[in-house]
Formats: structure tokens, sequence, C-alpha cells
């Protein structure tokens, strides 16, 4: 098990440092940020001041080298924008993005396990029929769509909830349930298609046989038998919940991590971009690698393989 786990630490570090690599030269193609920082009358003097100032006239790869050596240490830089120091900007919107993904995590888990539980109970039936046209639409709808409607609906038309911004619980109700729709709508079809494959296995018919009660068969040798997708869905999801918090957090005006870094896109401001998307990697990587380990816990026969 030791070997396993640090085998999966070596490869999640190296996988980090060519996340670096690739997070820092596609933030270059979005263009000059002195392109969106100088007006439209600034001469070509006045562009090689600004990315002298912003000590972009020096080699790619030595500013790579000047970043990564700063991260190593602690150090993102200064947003170019406002000169804030990009870490205090993180720190200030990321608890915001953490307390809106948990939100949307324990949303997520307390519809989407009984739902997928009652489709592989009653497979085949009008409900289940419904549940399953229901899922489908719900993995069709794009989040910054759903997000809109809701917010015209509830918002706008019928004034029960706030439009946008971060306050009180209400203003949690509209974005939560943007992003956990096509969630709740693709983890609940597959603990479905879980379940239904343990129930049609052979320990489960043996335990009809010898007279298990119907809730002992569902929740005893079914539900208990399907906890390793279940673990692994959620566990993902919570890596997940950052990035797609995004959309959401910029439809609903959310002052998180996400909408940061929609500002530093915006203006090309690139020690955000970097931090903002180097912090999202290393959050979804580290869930990613406790998943792993917890899955080879559950299941002894993945760290062999």
């Amino acid at each position: 098990m030791h070997r396993f786990i640090i085998r999966r630490i070596f490869q999640a570090l190296i996988a980090l440092f060519l996340l670096s690599i690739a997070i820092f030269f596609t933030s270059r193609l979005t263009g000059s940020p002195c392109d969106v920082m100088l007006p439209p009358e600034a001469r070509e003097a006045d562009f090689l001041l600004c990315e002298q100032n912003l000590k972009l006239d020096s080699p790619v790869w030595v500013q790579y080298l000047a970043w990564i050596s700063g991260v190593l240490q602690g150090d993102f830089g200064r947003a170019f924008v406002t000169g804030q120091p990009v870490m205090g900007l993180i720190a200030e919107r990321l608890p915001n993005s953490a307390m809106l993904g948990l939100v949307s995590v324990i949303f997520t888990t307390l519809v989407m396990i009984p739902v997928g539980i009652l489709g592989a109970v009653m497979k085949d039936t009008k409900f289940d029929v419904v549940l399953r046209v229901i899922t489908a639409i719900g993995q069709a709808l794009p989040t910054f769509w759903l997000g809109i409607l809701l917010m015209w609906f509830f918002a706008v038309q019928l004034r029960w909830l706030p439009v946008a911004g971060m306050g009180s619980w209400e203003h949690f109700i509209l974005p939560v349930g943007a992003m956990a729709w096509s969630t709740i709508a693709s983890q609940s079809r597959m603990l479905r298609s879980s379940m239904l494959e343990v129930m049609d296995s052979e320990f489960v018919k043996l335990a009809r046989v010898k007279g298990a009660s119907e809730s002992s068969v569902v929740f005893k040798h079914s539900f208990r038998n399907a906890l390793i997708p279940v673990t692994t869905m959620i566990g993902m999801h919570f890596g997940n919940i950052i990035t797609g918090a995004m959309i959401a957090e910029v439809v609903f005006a959310w002052p998180g991590l996400g909408r940061l870094l929609y500002e530093g896109i915006s203006t090309r401001d690139f020690p955000l971009i970097q931090a903002c998307v180097l912090v999202v990697s290393v959050i979804t990587i580290t869930f990613n690698l406790l998943v792993d380990i917890l899955y080879a816990y559950i299941d002894p026969r993945i760290r062999y393989d």
C-alpha cells in the first residue's frame, strides 16, 4: 500500500510540473496585457515601456523560470492591473468558492443517491422512465443557460430570490441549483447502472434465494457494493467544484475564485490567470489522489494493478 501511495504522489507531482508549463505558456496565447492596459492612441514606445515594466521583454523560458521559482517559495507575484499580491486575492476569494462548492456537493449527494437507488429498484417502471427522461434533459442543459433561466424566473419574475451576489443563505439557492443539476443527472444515472449490475450478480441472487428481505438486498448487499463508483464520483465532484463553479460565479456575480479567474482572463493579467489555474489544478489533483488512495483501501485489487 505504501508503494502504491508513493507512486501516485510521484505521478501527481509530475502532472503538476507539466501543468505549470502548459498553464504558463497557454496564458500568453491570449495576447499582450499592454493591449488592454494602454489607451488606443498609445505609441509603440509606450508598449515597449509597458512590457518592460511588466517584465515581459525577456525570453519566455526566462520568465517561466522566474515565475516557477517564485511559486516554489510561495510567491505568485503581483496582479498587473491592481498591483496587489496574487496570493492575497486568492486567499480572499477561495473560501467563497469552497463554501459554494461544499453546499453544492452536499446537495448533489443527498439528491443523487436516492434518485439512483429508486431508478435501479423501479427499473423499467413509469417512474424509472420519467427519471431517465429528466436526467437526460439535465445532462443536456448547459450550466450558464440554466443559470440565466433560473435567475430570470425565480429572481426577476417571481422575486423570490436575490438576483446575484453573496450575503445570506438565499444567495446559495440559484447558483447551487445551476451547478448541481447536471451533476445530479449524470451521477444518478451512473449509480443506477452500478446498482443494477450488482443486483444482477450471483451473490445477490443467492441472498434472495436464502430469503433476505428486499430492503436488505438493496441497502446491505447492493448499495454497499456499489459504493466504490459512488465514492469515486463524489471525490471527483469535490475536485471539480471550483472549476465547475466558474460559470455559476460569473452568471450570479459570486465573488469566488472562478470569477477572479474570469477577471484575470478579461484583462490578460498573466500572474492572476496562472495562479488561479494552478491553484485549481492542485486542488483537483489532490482530490483525485485522495480518491485513488481511498479506492485502493476499498478494493485491494487496485493497488496490485
